[in-house]
């Protein structure tokens, strides 16, 4: 599912960056987030993880709207 869902090799990389700098993130999904981890977990939630944070696009692009 991270395969699919990271894509490219900028992608995964950025993927791989904020979840080895916060992993957290995958449990609590506070910002900063990059899109590639709301992604992921928007996959997760809908294979049917529950242990996850939340997470919508809309949030992304509204924070991203905002920096």
């Amino acid at each position: 599912m991270v395969t699919a869902v990271a894509g490219g090799r900028a992608k995964s990389r950025r993927l791989a960056e904020a979840l080895v700098m916060r992993p957290g993130v995958l449990t609590d999904g506070r910002s900063p987030a990059p899109r590639a981890v709301g992604d992921l977990l928007i996959e997760l939630r809908k294979a049917g993880a529950s242990a996850i944070a939340s997470f919508s696009r809309r949030t992304t692009t509204e924070q991203s709207a905002h920096k």
